[in-house]
């Protein structure tokens, strides 16, 4: 097996370790849901970009790729100079957690004008999100409420054991997908962030993850 597995895992245990395979482009929003990159992530499609992390140097956090860098929206009425950002809650995230914490939420878009769709979609949205428990930052384990970075990761998830041999221990990784499948059997997480510095950390393919 890997060599970096095998110096990792904790000799006669077993349990469960991934194998970073691919990324998609970060796609950063404000709070209100407005886009501020050229790639945006669509939950219906079927085939996503993916950025290679082969080669890369440096942390990832500290540089989007430059098909998802920010940009200056006018739709929007927003300017963006870069993708460093800031990790305090805008206005409209603090009402929208406040809004979260109180028991008539299921009833405020009622109260909106239909003029507000945007914000009664928001509080809709917060509504079901409480339904399932809420949302909690990718990176800094913050809960939120209206994600401002998201993206994909592949990982091919593995069943690790480990066994006794004469000359020490064995461990063998056994995927829980088939490798014959699409993409080596990696299986797809959507990671999402409660702010523009909390974007994804550098992971190089093949890297392990414990």
């Amino acid at each position: 097996e890997d060599s970096e597995l095998v110096e990792a895992w904790k000799p006669g245990f077993d349990g469960v370790a991934a194998r970073f395979a691919a990324r998609s482009p970060v796609h950063y929003l404000d709070s209100s849901g407005f886009s501020h990159s050229e790639f945006r992530l669509d939950p219906e499609a079927v085939i996503v970009q993916t950025d290679r992390q082969d080669g890369e140097e440096g942390s990832a956090s500290a540089a989007a790729p430059s098909s998802s860098a920010p940009y200056h929206s006018k739709s929007a009425g927003r300017c963006v100079a870069s993708a460093k950002g800031s990790r305090v809650p805008s206005l409209m995230e603090l009402a929208l957690r406040s809004a979260y914490k109180s028991s008539d939420l299921n009833e405020l878009p009622d109260y909106i004008p239909d003029s507000l769709g945007h914000l009664q979609a928001l509080l809709e949205r917060a509504a079901d999100q409480r339904e399932v428990g809420g949302l909690t930052c990718s990176v800094c384990r913050k809960p939120f409420v209206a994600p401002t970075t998201q993206w994909l990761e592949w990982w091919q998830v593995c069943l690790v054991e480990s066994r006794q041999k004469e000359d020490g221990y064995a461990v063998r990784a056994r995927p829980w997908t088939d490798l014959d499948e699409e993409n080596d059997g990696a299986v797809p997480f959507l990671r999402r962030g409660c702010s523009w510095k909390c974007g994804p950390a550098h992971v190089k393919e093949g890297q392990w993850t414990i």
